[in-house]
């Protein structure tokens, strides 16, 4: 099954079939008091102690777009910028770790204890990377040796100072928390990771609430409006579709809530209006029409390195979106940024190539060459933000629109509504919720 294809035939078929939401009408009854916080997500930690410098840790990187083994340097930065922020709060949307590796929870809650000793409240959530995990490695040589992940109980327990002994709530199905932000504000951390489901040799992406956690959400939901507060959520899987046709093929809904159409009506049935989530490594902004937000905020090791800054103030809300543009490390004579994207560009292209050339043998290799840096701009775009063709692109997808290869008309359409980003605005916004 190839994830490329998969995605783009997603794409072009909502495009084509013009699929919407739901719409609900909503009626704002209460102002909304001032709040500031920031969210970063997907940090992936990876440790040096695990053997990044191996032969085998080097072939897991032909098609990857982190950048893990500059994981460290790149946290490191982030604890320094982020100390310099105003707000006190910092949510972390899941995905702390590389691959749930017992020694990169260890470090990673150790430089999180920098913005603790700083005056900063940190609460995090797994994500589907960081418990019960069949891909724990160390590298040796050529070698990949299964090391220590953690489970859920583990989880909570070492991450008792980042949400889970703050809590007034917890799911007992889950590593879903309540707690109280202030007076007036509940952080609700919701954990949809299906890493019981884990086996010894596969681990699940996807991301599903069950019957009990939203059972114990409605209780959360109610007891938060009977006391006139004011709840919003943090979840590392996307709750609306970030682009068109993500939810129609089994690779890319991975990334969405699997019953995203649950939570959704539970969160309209109590009037929350703000989901801050990760996953996908982008920044993206969507919505439905009653006014309710999935904020994604891209992976803090990916470029572009980016973190939210999120104001609450009556009806009104302010995104800002920051990037990481300084770490230190040895990139040569290139810059922090050009860096960073020569190596995820370097990463999709081989990505494109690895799958297009398992089913796609009938293209010359110029065609191939022509759209895997077609794919791998368009991501790259749609990691950032604010997604705009740029007119180098738009001769190539008018001619694939136009082709008489169904595939090849498949991929146009499809790169088209990679580039037609929805409204509002994915990185600097100020959102109205009335």
């Amino acid at each position: 099954m190839i994830v490329f294809i998969l995605v783009i035939a997603g794409v072009a078929v909502s495009l084509i079939s013009g699929i919407m939401s739901p719409i609900t009408t909503f009626k704002h009854n209460k102002h909304i008091e001032k709040l500031q916080f920031c969210v970063i997500s997907d940090l992936h930690y990876l440790s040096e102690k695990l053997g990044i410098d191996q032969v085998a840790y080097k072939h897991t990187q032909y098609t990857e777009t982190k950048l893990s083994e500059d994981s460290r340097f790149i946290i490191d930065a982030y604890i320094e910028q982020l100390k310099s922020e105003v707000p006190e709060i910092i949510i972390i949307t899941g995905d702390l770790t590389h691959n749930g590796e017992k020694v990169c929870h260890q470090e990673v809650i150790e430089k999180l204890n920098k913005l603790r000793k700083a005056g900063k409240r940190v609460y995090v959530i797994p994500g589907n990377h960081d418990i019960n995990n069949p891909l724990a490695f160390k590298y040796v040589g050529s070698k990949q040796i299964k090391t220590e992940s953690i489970t859920p109980e583990e989880f909570a327990e070492m991450y008792a100072d980042f949400g889970y002994k703050e809590a007034y709530s917890r799911d007992n199905h889950s590593l879903s928390y309540a707690l109280n932000i202030d007076s007036t504000f509940v952080l609700i951390g919701l954990d949809a990771c299906r890493y019981r489901e884990n086996t010894a040799t596969k681990s699940y992406s996807g991301g599903i609430l069950s019957d009990y956690s939203l059972a114990w959400l409605e209780k959360v939901l109610y007891d938060a409006k009977d006391k006139n507060k004011r709840p919003f959520i943090s979840m590392h899987h996307g709750l609306i579709e970030h682009f068109p046709g993500q939810s129609l093929n089994p690779v890319s809904s991975n990334y969405l809530l699997s019953n995203s159409h649950r939570l959704i009506s539970l969160l309209r049935k109590y009037d929350v209006k703000l989901v801050f989530t990760g996953h996908f490594h982008a920044n993206d902004i969507a919505t439905i029409t009653d006014n309710l937000y999935d904020i994604e905020t891209g992976s803090a090791i990916t470029y572009p390195h980016s973190y939210r800054i999120v104001k609450v103030e009556d009806y009104t809300i302010t995104v800002k979106t920051k990037n990481i543009e300084q770490v230190n490390i040895n990139t040569g004579k290139l810059s922090y940024k050009e860096y960073s994207i020569q190596k995820t560009m370097k990463g999709l292209e081989n990505y494109f190539n690895n799958n297009w050339k398992r089913v796609n043998g009938k293209y010359p290799d110029s065609t191939v060459r022509r759209l895997r840096h077609e794919f791998a701009k368009a991501v790259l775009a749609h990691y950032y933000g604010d997604e705009v063709m740029p007119q180098s692109s738009l001769a190539l997808v008018s001619e694939l629109e136009k082709s008489k290869d169904s595939f090849l008309k498949l991929i146009g359409i499809a790169l088209k509504g990679i580039y037609s980003d929805a409204m509002p605005a994915d990185r600097d916004v100020m959102i109205e919720l009335k």
